[in-house]
């Protein structure tokens, strides 16, 4: 493997990671703006089962869905393990929008 495939790797990687960050951001996004959520979503325990859900339900879809063979192929081929990635990216986004008990 040479220096410019390590490059094209880091560089596929760091797309996916975008692409999935932002789609549970979108999740996200939707159940807060939903007309069917409002004032449940200032609920700080409504509010973060919602968002939980949302992120939780993109996560399952991510990865057991029609395009979850084809994402995983297509990071194999790149050398990328694309579970480990979709696992890192839904916990950022369960750290980025829930308060945890650290």
């Amino acid at each position: 493997m040479g220096l410019f495939d390590f490059l094209k790797n880091d560089s596929t990687e760091m797309k996916i990671r975008r692409k999935l960050a932002s789609a549970f951001d979108d999740a996200v996004n939707d159940v807060v703006t939903s007309s069917e959520s409002k004032g449940l979503i200032d609920n700080p325990m409504f509010g973060g089962l919602l968002v939980q859900g949302a992120i939780g339900n993109l996560y399952q879809s991510l990865k057991n869905g029609d395009e979850a063979s084809m994402l995983s192929l297509m990071c194999s081929r790149e050398g990328l393990d694309y579970h480990t990635i979709l696992d890192e990216e839904c916990n950022k986004a369960l750290d980025k929008y829930l308060e945890t008990s650290k």
